[in-house]
This record gives structure tokens, C-alpha cells and sequence, in this order.
């Protein structure tokens, strides 16, 4: 078994397994990316799919007007969701965190067209 030691920094050795969660910033974006594409190409999703039918905890009022194409194209007008984590957030925010705090904050959705930013939908 794997260990991650930052014993140095103060925090105990943690073994890795199937469920170790890295958070790799902006890498993974191109993975999700061509992965969604590969499933389009299987016809088992389309980019014109609203993400509701993916993600139907996220408000009906985001999840109704998103599509998988704007996600893509960073275009879909859904603020950053880090402008939605508490300032006491001290433990690291999981992906499921994210989609908790958009069910919860329903956050705002600017208008793509005033931020240069014009796609349809």
C-alpha cells in the first residue's frame, strides 16, 4: 500500500487506495473534457443535453438553461463556485462539496451576452 507522508509538514501519513481523491486543479479539465466527448461520439450523451438530466440536485433554474456545450466552452454563464465557499472553509471542498453549494446558494447566472460571452442555448 501507497503512503502520502507529509509527516515533515505536520500531518499524519495517509494511505492511498481506489478512492484517494487527488485535486489536480485545471488538469483535469481536459480529461472530463474528452471524456464527455467520447460519450457523445457513443451517442450516450449530446452537447446539447441541459445538465439537469445529469445533475438534477443543482437548481431547476441553472440546471434547465445550462447545456453541456457551454460547460465546454467555459460559456455558460454559472459564476466561479469559488466565490461561493464560506470564508471559515478551512477543510479541502470535494466535488460533491461544489455541487452541495450550488443546491444550497443557488447561485446567480450573469447574462453571457453582457460578458462578451454570446453563445446560443
Amino acid at each position: 500500500m501507497a503512503l502520502i507522508d507529509d509527516t515533515a509538514g505536520g500531518l499524519p501519513a495517509t494511505a492511498l487506495d481506489e478512492f484517494s481523491n487527488f485535486r489536480m486543479a485545471s488538469l483535469t479539465k481536459q480529461f472530463t473534457a474528452m471524456g464527455i466527448l467520447l460519450l457523445e461520439k457513443d451517442h450516450r450523451l449530446s452537447f446539447d443535453d441541459r445538465i439537469g438530466r445529469y445533475l438534477p440536485e443543482i437548481p431547476a433554474r441553472i440546471r434547465n438553461r445550462i447545456l453541456i456545450r457551454l460547460l465546454l466552452t467555459h460559456s455558460s454563464g454559472l459564476l466561479d463556485y469559488e466565490s461561493l465557499i464560506p470564508a471559515n472553509q478551512s477543510a479541502q471542498i470535494l466535488d460533491a462539496d461544489v455541487l452541495q453549494l450550488l443546491s444550497k446558494k443557488n447561485p446567480p447566472v450573469f447574462n453571457r451576452a453582457s460578458k462578451g460571452l454570446a453563445c446560443r442555448q
